[in-house]
């Protein structure tokens, strides 16, 4: 099975306009190439592509790209097509998501963990040490603050 184009025709077969269909398919080879040089290999497998591990390492990557929700969205659309061909029964993508929302500030998170991911956002930013001390101060004041409200 050529991946490529069974995504493409499952693309078309869902109505998405030619530019949306050659987005993700950029993404996608982008994508491919990456679990392709992981696994130091031309071709790969299915279960290559698809492994948790390969979408986890490929996100880590991205993550500090300008585009990295719109490639983490070829990805989930990616998972779609391949959960509708039966060739995964679960979406490694949302695992991959809900584990990292309770890490880096979901509805689990701590504020600590808040506080450190902001603190990471103002450093990728390339905030000034003075800016980012600040506002970590300024975010724990409030929160001792609202400790003591009834």
């Amino acid at each position: 099975m050529n991946l490529t184009s069974s995504f493409q025709s499952w693309l078309n077969q869902h109505g998405y306009s030619s530019s949306t269909i050659r987005n993700y398919l950029v993404d996608l080879n982008k994508y491919l190439n990456f679990v392709a040089s992981i696994n130091q290999s031309s071709t790969v497998t299915t279960r290559q592509i698809f492994a948790t591990e390969s979408f986890s390492n490929y996100i880590q990557l991205i993550s500090t790209q300008n585009n990295a929700s719109r490639l983490l969205a070829s990805l989930n659309k990616l998972c779609q097509f391949a959960l509708d061909q039966k060739l995964i029964t679960a979406n490694p993508i949302r695992k991959i998501v809900s584990v990292a929302k309770s890490t880096t500030g979901g509805p689990e998170a701590s504020p600590d963990q808040l506080i450190s991911s902001f603190k990471n956002y103002l450093i990728k930013h390339n905030k000034s040490v003075n800016t980012i001390n600040n506002y970590i101060n300024d975010i724990k004041q409030y929160l001792a603050y609202c400790q003591t409200q009834p």
